[in-house]
């Protein structure tokens, strides 16, 4: 929610935003618009859209005399890039450019301490802008239907950032990086080309809603369901999501349209009738199937050993990819003996489909199943004894 003070704004949504700024009178000249903002400095709004502005308003930077502005819409307009001396607007905290033709931004972008919401939905960016990630003070980014194909490992440096959506884009990956951005509370990835989600997820503690719906998923990070404040994951139509994990049992779960496509042959397992894919982590499985119980592997060995004295040791010192292992294992054990053990590359795995399910999912998809990993047979017989974690 945004409160800007000095103006009657109250924001809480971007619904609220666009009905706000539309409401306006748009037939007002930018000359009236201009001159009231110098007479009345209280009045800290610039309401813009459809002007057919070519470029933003040189009068706006050229001086300080508009640094006390704090909200400019500039809807629907023609802007095809935002000038250097945009930091003059050194009060700005909702910027508001949805449907332009902007394809970058100037690296001043960042000396807008102020700058709290910026909506860059409908432009024409394929690059996500490396200035975006110095806007440390950013709580909410909006940049639905652009062509983002990724996005750069700054993105982490967004402590602050509470809102991310980033709907209709290229994106085929999600950086590990986005497990820093701890105060992330909605993520929304909707209709991108994504196979899977990081397993650095589950560092957002404070996250509550999580959509991915219309993508490639084939599976999902096994520790998202021990987020504490995550209420809402909508993952409807992917249509290879043939398992969802266990954790996520007690979570209200969209899954309409799943299930209903046989994942990549090399990539999908069967166990008892069900299918799924593994976690891309998960080198060696086992299965109900298995009579006695199997040597951990050297590798499984290591990183376990590494893990339980990583606060003593640098593991820092290690290439970023088995740093990141370290501090973010695949998973952990869901046994309800409350073994809790941690899991890296090997695991014991247990597809099932149990009717009260269907009652957290919503739409009762029966195409989807729930995947359980286990430290050890020993754990597997346990959880299939007793699959609810009391």
């Amino acid at each position: 929610m945004h409160h800007v003070q000095g103006t009657d704004v109250r924001l809480t949504t971007r619904g609220a935003s666009m009905m706000a700024e539309d409401n306006h009178n748009e037939n007002s000249s930018l000359l009236d618009i201009f001159k009231e903002a110098l007479r009345n400095r209280e009045h800290g709004i610039l309401h813009l859209n459809y002007k057919g502005l070519v470029q933003f308003p040189p009068q706006l930077t050229s001086q300080d005399d508009y640094a006390h502005i704090q909200v400019i819409y500039a809807k629907r307009n023609l802007i095809t890039h935002l000038p250097p001396d945009i930091h003059r607007l050194s009060g700005l905290k909702i910027l508001y450019l949805h449907s332009n033709n902007l394809s970058s931004l100037p690296k001043e972008m960042s000396l807008l301490k102020s700058l709290e919401s910026l909506d860059l939905s409908q432009n024409l960016f394929t690059k996500f802008p490396n200035a975006l990630c110095h806007c440390t003070g950013l709580k909410e980014l909006y940049m639905t239907v652009n062509r983002l194909s990724s996005l750069p490992p700054g993105i982490g440096d967004l402590k602050q950032l509470t809102v991310l959506n980033l709907m209709d884009n290229q994106l085929v990956s999600i950086p590990s990086e986005i497990g820093r951005c701890t105060s992330l509370d909605t993520l929304h990835l909707d209709r991108n080309k994504l196979t899977s989600l990081p397993r650095h997820l589950i560092s957002l503690h404070h996250l509550k809603e999580l959509s991915a719906t219309g993508n490639n998923l084939l599976v999902l990070p096994q520790g998202l369901g021990w987020l504490p404040s995550l209420v809402h994951l909508y993952v409807d139509s992917n249509p290879s999501l043939c398992t969802i994990p266990f954790t996520l049992y007690t979570k209200q779960i969209g899954v309409c349209r799943c299930g209903s496509a046989k994942p990549p042959g090399e990539k999908c397992i069967q166990i008892g009738g069900l299918r799924g894919v593994l976690p891309p982590e998960i080198q060696v499985y086992h299965d109900e199937k298995t009579n006695m119980q199997q040597p951990s592997t050297l590798l499984e060995l290591a990183f376990t050993a590494v893990y339980q004295h990583k606060d003593v040791l640098d593991v820092d010192s290690l290439p970023k990819s088995l740093a990141d292992f370290v501090s973010c294992p695949t998973a952990h054990c869901v046994a309800p003996s409350g073994c809790d053990k941690v899991i890296f590359t090997q695991a014991y795995v247990h597809f099932l489909q149990i009717p009260w399910i269907q009652q957290f999912t919503l739409g009762g998809n029966n195409n989807v199943s729930l995947m359980a990993l286990c430290c050890s047979l020993k754990c597997l017989e346990m959880f299939k004894k007793h699959p609810v974690r009391v």
